[in-house]
């Protein structure tokens, strides 16, 4: 999920600038239910649910039908992007998206999955067993990495902002010397890369009971409250907020009050929002319950 992910399709995700409790709150949604986190993707403007039939795309109204034009039955899952351009490969589709059209694409490389291409941040990989290639001014070009085991599948491959990973259960564990994957010994037995993700702030692990928090480069036990076993896979973001979708179970991650800066004599302040406020006649009034309609008695601010 998000920038520490190497996949190219999380890491379109706007990354939310807020801070982030260990509190996960069931959430309702207008429109749709998203089934998987792991089928969200977004444009870098906008946040689509891509599930075979279901399309939609999320306005402040909530999930909204969205019509696209050559493909109408896709995964998001397996949609990843260049910087420039957006692609959708799994098996024989094979697609590049101009506007609101899919247009098909061919590739000089068969190309099965699109959850198998990952960037460094600098160049862009398609990994999957033994085909191994690196994607040069638009071409595909072999890639020969020197490992243990160079048979690496580029979903499971990870950053924690410094050095490159590839985690992958119990028994494959790497970290990117130069153009080396080297053994990497961690203080757990299994990680899985594609359940790495973050908050902007913190690096975690997700996996059923495997639930870590990464500090000072080990991995330590998260408890968290509302949601003990999330999946990495399916958290996603919106820019805003940090969610969570796998079927019926829907929850976003509770934030802290959000705190804005503002000058008064040549001098920079900070304030703490923790209430709501509008305006009335030129001066700005805190929102109280008395301002609430009958048989309301509290004010709920959710992400």
């Amino acid at each position: 999920m998000m920038q520490v992910s190497c996949n190219t399709r999380k890491r379109l995700f706007p990354l939310p600038k807020r801070q982030f409790t260990s509190e996960w709150v069931a959430k309702t949604w207008d429109g749709t239910t998203p089934t998987y986190g792991s089928d969200l993707w977004s444009d870098g403007t906008n946040v689509y649910y891509s599930n075979k039939a279901n399309q939609y795309v999320l306005t402040a109204n909530g999930w909204e039908a969205k019509t696209w034009g050559g493909l109408s039955s896709f995964f998001g899952s397996y949609i990843w992007s260049d910087g420039e351009n957006i692609f959708y490969s799994r098996t024989t589709d094979q697609y590049v998206l101009k506007g609101d059209t899919w247009e098909a694409k061919s590739w000089e490389i068969d190309i099965q999955y699109g959850t198998s291409i990952w960037t460094d941040g600098t160049h862009i990989y398609y990994s999957s067993g033994t085909n191994q290639y690196e994607y040069i001014n638009g071409e595909w070009v072999a890639k020969v990495w020197g490992s243990a085991d160079a048979y690496i599948s580029g979903g499971y491959v990870w950053t924690d902002g410094t050095a490159f990973y590839y985690s992958y259960g119990s028994s494959k564990q790497f970290v990117l010397n130069g153009n080396t994957w080297e053994a990497k010994t961690w203080n757990v037995s299994t990680l899985y890369g594609d359940r790495v993700w973050t908050d902007g702030t913190s690096i975690y692990h997700s996996h059923n009971t495997a639930q870590y928090v990464l500090t000072n480069g080990s991995w330590e036990a998260m408890t968290w409250d509302g949601l003990s076993s999330p999946i990495g896979t399916n958290i996603w973001s919106d820019g805003r907020g940090i969610y969570f979708s796998s079927g019926d179970d829907q929850y976003y991650l509770s934030a802290l009050p959000e705190e804005y800066r503002y000058k008064t004599g040549g001098a920079w302040s900070t304030r703490t929002i923790n209430a709501l406020y509008r305006k009335s006649g030129g001066a700005w009034n805190e929102i109280s319950t008395s301002d609430l309609p009958a048989g309301v008695n509290y004010i709920h601010k959710e992400v």
